[in-house]
């Protein structure tokens, strides 16, 4: 068990507090959220790729001359950098689809807190009934650590699933311009 990008060794926090800490919150609900807006981002990066395209297209033909040579490259350079934000921006829904998955197996996986008790009332009850002479309480000690390595194992495994979501694909580009001027700060009058 190492130390991911949270920086906490989960085996020493024990079943109960790394399942409060999972359970406790909002759940994959902002992952599903971050999920459909990155998806709805890169559906209009494709509307945007179709649409200049199309422009190009329908006025390419019309446009002659140094200028229109001008227009056609500037115009490709921005459907390229437009496809490339498409992919981006679906990588990042990819892995928050994945990253609200890797939420809900990790929940489901985690040793839930009646089950955590129920060990713990077992593990009374070994001691109170002479477990130590008759072996109980050893068994129960060792189902407590058997929650506890699972519940660290848990948590480990989504930390590591998360690193992915928190490691962005690549840089987001400024768009290169298409106008003489355009995203200029000039103040001249």
């Amino acid at each position: 068990m190492t130390l991911g990008i949270t920086g906490v060794f989960w085996l020493p926090r024990m079943a109960e507090l790394n399942s409060v800490s999972l359970n406790a919150g909002t759940h994959a609900i902002p992952l599903v959220a971050a999920n459909t807006a990155w998806s709805g981002l890169t559906a209009a990066w494709v509307d945007a790729t179709t649409t200049v395209a199309r422009v190009m297209a329908e006025i390419g033909v019309g446009l002659e001359g140094l200028n229109g040579l001008n227009v056609l490259a500037r115009l490709g350079v921005f459907t390229g950098w437009a496809e490339q934000q498409a992919v981006m921006a679906g990588v990042m829904a990819g892995k928050a689809a994945a990253n609200a998955t890797a939420y809900t197996v990790a929940s489901i996986a985690m040793p839930s807190l009646p089950e955590i008790a129920a060990v713990d009332a077992a593990r009374v009850a070994a001691y109170s009934s002479g477990g130590a002479l008759n072996g109980t309480a050893e068994a129960a000690e060792a189902a407590k650590l058997a929650l506890d390595i699972r519940a660290a194992l848990v948590m480990e495994t989504y930390e590591a699933a998360t690193s992915l979501m928190v490691m962005t694909p690549g840089q987001f580009l400024m768009p290169p311009p298409i106008a003489m001027g355009a995203g200029s700060a000039n103040t001249a009058t």
